[in-house]
């Protein structure tokens, strides 16, 4: 175990190294190639597809795959004042490793790429394959995934780390939209001599909460507002800054104009990121007695161009809803105060029965190494599970650990991170020991 510490954590710094932000496509391919290097010189076979955008992983054979599905692309670091460290340069410190991606997802990478090895260490003969899917478009557009599963074969079940545990075998949808206003006619709004708003910005990714916000008025004044950053699928965890902008503009006398009207909107249809004021909002929980929670409904950015205004709103909708109520609502939003919508994302939300075989190999796995008892939950954020059929979202995040995921100081505490190498070291052998079918 101490060999595969000690590389586990070499190799993790080295990939947190390489500031691989999804729109940064040389430094996205560099940690793809880092990777598929590491994945070859510890014996397996590998191989980049889909135009370089995907990476595979693969070792052991048989006619059914284990699909292990992670991604190498992190979201931007910024505001870099409000990291207390190099986001690029990991840091260890009380025991907690911190740098962009440790936790999401570059962590789960090398763990699982280890537990493969030592798997295959073990001298088991391998009754199933085991395939590594890295992907470097999971924080954007899933160009990267979405053309993967079009032209390959794709594995029968598999999990991907980026999540929590214990199992989450439900997760929500995600419906990403982008309201769009043309600016010509801005400078020609009668004031009556009050200053108005020029322009508006605000976040840095659509599924971050944004904690700074800006406008700037006609009079020269930079109003700026600072709230915190987490990721949008739970927006309870950070304090968007476009409402604490709001706050600050409610009390000055602007004159009305588009951006006005855009901030109130936003203000009075979003400040509930629960939709309380949507024509989609449901107070229930439950969908045929399953817990899936409610949908939530989040600005994160904002963006003044010289011709444009643009906002954007991540949804994240409870399984049981259907994501084409979810557009033509945001639709009709957005004609409210004349803007066009631009749908940017729509994907599908999970479920995949608790009785499926692989699922209790995973459970009982997860129960032996942590001595905890395993549930069936539901994931708030997306993940590539979405992308094929028998995934589910399936660690790093242990019940009660904090969530760094897209915040300043993102971390992972190490004894947790080998606590998930020793959970899918053991799911592996399990799997690839057995020549039963676990579909």
């Amino acid at each position: 175990m101490g060999y595969y510490k000690e590389a586990i954590l070499t190799n993790l710094c080295e990939l947190v190294s390489i500031p691989s932000v999804s729109a940064d496509t040389e430094k996205v391919g560099k940690a793809l190639e880092y990777t598929l290097n590491l994945g070859k010189e510890l014996g397996f076979n590998v191989r980049s597809c889909a135009g370089d955008t995907v990476g595979v992983i693969e070792w052991g054979s048989g006619s059914e795959t284990l699909g292990i599905l992670c991604h190498v692309d992190v979201v931007p670091a910024e505001p870099l004042s409000e990291w207390k460290t190099d986001p690029f340069k990991p840091q260890l410190i009380d025991n907690k490793l911190f740098g962009r991606g440790t936790i999401d997802d570059k962590a789960m990478v090398i763990a699982c790429l280890y537990a493969m090895k030592a798997v295959s260490d073990s001298g088991v003969m391998p009754q199933k394959k085991v395939q590594l899917i890295l992907g470097t478009q999971e924080e954007t557009d899933w160009t990267d995934i979405r053309r993967y599963v079009e032209e390959y074969e794709l594995p029968d079940y598999g999990f991907t780390p980026d999540g929590e545990f214990p199992i989450q075998n439900i997760e929500k949808g995600i419906v990403d939209v982008r309201f769009t206003s043309d600016l010509n006619q801005i400078q020609a709004l009668d004031s009556d001599g009050r200053p108005h708003i020029v322009s508006l910005d605000a976040g840095v990714m659509i599924n971050s909460i944004p904690s700074e916000a800006k406008a700037r008025l006609s009079d020269g004044q930079v109003l700026l507002a600072k709230g915190k950053a987490c990721h949008s699928s739970v927006p309870e965890d950070g304090e968007n800054a476009i409402f604490l902008l709001i706050d600050m503009i409610k009390k000055l006398d602007i004159a009305d104009n588009v951006f006005l009207r855009l901030l109130y909107m936003l203000d009075y249809r979003f400040r509930d990121f629960y939709g309380s004021n949507l024509s989609v909002y449901k107070d229930t929980e439950k969908y045929q007695g399953f817990w899936v929670h409610r949908s939530t409904f989040v600005p994160t950015l904002i963006r003044t161009t010289e011709n444009q205004l643009q906002a954007e709103i991540d949804a994240r909708f409870a399984y049981g809803t259907e994501s084409n109520d979810i557009v033509n609502c945001l639709a009709a939003v957005g004609r409210e105060i004349n803007f066009e919508t631009e749908v940017l994302d729509n994907l599908p939300a999970v479920f995949v029965p608790s009785d499926r075989p692989f699922l209790n190999v995973f459970a009982k796995a997860y129960e032996k190494v942590t001595g905890l008892k395993n549930e069936f939950t539901l994931a708030w954020g997306g993940s590539y599970a979405k992308a094929m059929p028998n995934i589910v979202s399936w660690g790093p995040l242990f019940p009660g650990e904090e969530d760094t995921c897209h915040e300043p100081n993102e971390y992972i505490e190490l004894n947790n991170l080998y606590k998930c190498f020793d959970i899918f070291k053991e799911t592996i052998h399990q799997i690839v020991s057995t020549q039963e079918s676990l579909k």
